[in-house]
């Protein structure tokens, strides 16, 4: 189904975003567990809270952009490779088993999104070199798709 505008993408998204929002648990989950930019550090996990592993093939970090496509997206890194059992990963050092596909750039103030095959997030860097979640980072994630 294709879909010729924002708008009426918008009631398809607060639908999926009202089933996130009912309890039912997110598979796959990104948050910051350090967050100092010259040594930041993702966790990955199969749900929040929990010490199950991601499956993972890819994972992309780039400056967020609305609208952008995977051609025209900024990426600031990006390892591929696969791992069955990656429960976290520091920005700029590919996991055993990946590769850089893209080296890392340094990080400056601004807004970034993180992704792998089964979860994103939004993420913001201050200017003092420290990094947040972004409020909102699944919808922002979903908007900065189309």
């Amino acid at each position: 189904m294709a879909y010729r505008s924002k708008r009426q993408l918008l009631p398809v998204v607060l639908l999926a975003l009202a089933g996130l929002l009912s309890g039912c648990p997110l598979e796959h989950h990104i948050e910051i567990t350090s967050n100092r930019v010259d040594s930041l550090v993702f966790s990955v996990r199969r749900t929040r809270g929990s010490q199950r592993p991601s499956d993972t093939e890819r994972l992309i970090v780039a400056r967020c952009r609305a609208g952008a496509t995977d051609s025209t997206r900024e990426v600031m890194w990006q390892a591929r490779g696969r791992r069955r059992d990656l429960l976290s990963v520091r920005y700029g050092v590919a996991p055993d088993g990946f590769v850089d596909s893209v080296s890392a750039k340094p990080l400056g103030s601004g807004c970034y999104n993180i992704w792998t095959d089964h979860a994103a997030m939004n993420f913001i860097v201050d200017d003092t070199k420290y990094a947040k979640p972004e409020r909102w980072s699944l919808l922002a994630f979903l908007w900065s798709r189309f």
